[in-house]
This record gives C-alpha cells, sequence and structure tokens, in this order.
C-alpha cells in the first residue's frame, strides 16, 4: 500500500465517481480503478460498490476514509516542510457557486507563476457544503458567502458582490445600466432551491418590498443554471460580472441598497496553516479584492 493508492481511493469516495476523479488527479479512468482493486486486494475486502447513482462506499471503505484522509494531510504538510520556507504543497480550496466564474482561473494562474511548488484541489459546491467539508478536513479554505459567525471558523470579508439579472435575447432587451427589482422579479427565473442562501435572500427582499418571486426551474448548480438560461427556460439573479463569461446572454445590474453578497474566506481558526496554504489565502483575498471592485465592496471592506 502507498500514499497514492489511498488518495486515488479517497477521491474516488469523495466524488461518488471514477470518471471524475480520473479527470481531477489526471490519469485513465481505468488506471485509476485498478489502482482501487489492487487496495482492496491489499486490504482483503471491498472499499467501493458501483451502482447506477455512482459509487458509494462499504463499511469498510468508509473507515480507510476516517484513517486515511488525515494521514494525507499529514503527509502533506511533511512535504511542505520538506521544501523549507518556500510556499509547497497540496492545497484544497472550495468555491461557493459563481465564486469560482470569478476567482477559479485567476487563482490558478498565479500560483502556477507565483508558487510553482503548490498544488491546487478544487472543489465547487454549496457554501452550506463547502463549511462541512473544513469541519471534516477535507479541504484547507473555501470562498463562500455570509459564513461569518460560524463556531470554529476564521471568516474574512474579501468582497462584497452586487447582483445582476441574466437572461436569453429573446426575454430582452435589458437596460445595460441597471433595473429595479420589481422589473427583474417581473421574469420567470430559474434559481436554487429554498436552502441555498442566493434564494433566501432574494426571497426574503421579495417579502419585504411585497413583491412576487417568479421561480420557473430550480437548480442547484449555476452551471447548470447558466444552460437552462441559455436555453430559454427563464431568466436567473446570479453575482454581477457572471454575464460576462457568457457574451450570448443579456445582463443588467440590480439596483437596489440591499442585493449583495458577502464574500468570504473561510478556515479552520484551531489550525496552523502551512506556508503553502497560507499563500494561497492571501492570493485569493488579494484577487477578489482586485475582481469584484464597487463602492461597496470598498465601504464595507474599510468598516
Amino acid at each position: 500500500m502507498d500514499i497514492r493508492q489511498l488518495r486515488y481511493f479517497v477521491k474516488v469516495a469523495q466524488l461518488q465517481s471514477f470518471s471524475r476523479a480520473a479527470r481531477e488527479l489526471g490519469i485513465a479512468q481505468p488506471s485509476l480503478s485498478i489502482h482501487v482493486k489492487n487496495l482492496e486486494h491489499e486490504l482483503g475486502g471491498v472499499l467501493l460498490i458501483r451502482t447506477t447513482q455512482g459509487v458509494r462506499t462499504t463499511a469498510l471503505g468508509e473507515r480507510l476514509i476516517a484513517d486515511a484522509e488525515p494521514l494525507i494531510r499529514q503527509l502533506e504538510r511533511i512535504s511542505a516542510l520538506a521544501h523549507g520556507d518556500a510556499p509547497a504543497g497540496r492545497v484544497t480550496v472550495g468555491f461557493a457557486s459563481s465564486t469560482a466564474a470569478f476567482l477559479l482561473i485567476p487563482l490558478v494562474r498565479e500560483i502556477q507563476q507565483r508558487y510553482p511548488a503548490i498544488s491546487l484541489a478544487v472543489y465547487e459546491d454549496m457554501s452550506s457544503r463547502l463549511l462541512q467539508m473544513i469541519g471534516e478536513e477535507t479541504l484547507d479554505m473555501a470562498v463562500v458567502y455570509s459564513s461569518h459567525g460560524i463556531a470554529g471558523l476564521r471568516s474574512e470579508l474579501i468582497a462584497v458582490a452586487g447582483m445582476e439579472l441574466l437572461c436569453p435575447p429573446p426575454l430582452g432587451p435589458l437596460d445595460a445600466n441597471g433595473m429595479t427589482l420589481r422589473d427583474a422579479f417581473g421574469f420567470e427565473l430559474i434559481l436554487p432551491d429554498r436552502t441555498h442562501h442566493l434564494r433566501q435572500m432574494l426571497e426574503k427582499l421579495a417579502q419585504s418590498e411585497k413583491l412576487h418571486l417568479k421561480v420557473a426551474h430550480e437548480c442547484q448548480s449555476v452551471s447548470s443554471i447558466i444552460r437552462m438560461v441559455e436555453g430559454g427556460f427563464g431568466a436567473t439573479i446570479l453575482s454581477s460580472g457572471v454575464g460576462a463569461g457568457f457574451p450570448n446572454l443579456l445582463s443588467a445590474p440590480l439596483h437596489h441598497s440591499n442585493i449583495h453578497n458577502e464574500i468570504r474566506l473561510v478556515y479552520d481558526e484551531d489550525r496552523t496553516l502551512t506556508n503553502g496554504q497560507d499563500a494561497v489565502r492571501r492570493s485569493i483575498a488579494d484577487l477578489a479584492r482586485t475582481l469584484y471592485p464597487s463602492e461597496t465592496t470598498a465601504h464595507k471592506l474599510r468598516r
């Protein structure tokens, strides 16, 4: 047994998919399957079961994950120490919904240029799930929405983003200078379900302004929401600037003093960050403050 086998197994278990794990690890799926089979042979038991919905772990697999994840993280810390003071090692970062659209590519580019000994492992999920993963020590840090006040977590406000409406051209035109909340809520919208921070914020605003939020479809991932909007099934409301990545869609900022997203960088306050983790933390904070420029952001960050 070697650390590579453990890391491969844990990745498949986390993603519940051999194909997704193979893509993230950068290896062929048959090779990944062989590594997991070899690990099962050494341990004398089945670790993963393939189902029509994906992959699930057995009881033995769950026990191995509980032991393997802390071991993997400890070895990564030792590897970072072996590089001396230079930032190095594997750093796991989570991004909530549309934050990845702004930050992921600039972050990867900066890390490659400034810290070539750092390897990033990136996850994208809902804020609530990312916070849970930090508690499970699956993630080193995460960029999430409005997470202040959670026990055991350090939360840095790194940006405040406005909101914009996105729609397909047949539902336009839109005033590029902005639109009111009433006009935006007049569209049939594609939004996450009520467990999502964005949906909760919009419903609270609708109630306070005595407006009706017309939700045509619910979708949990930003990429799926965008695909449905591109397909002409409705409009959506997301963080400002997301529309810049989709020139085939129309966009307009929303004018309302209470419609914004606090973007926070979160990590375990009881853990000492390695040089590599701290370099990534600082890079994310600096990029966010550059890529989310607005009067609202500047004001909030000065407070």
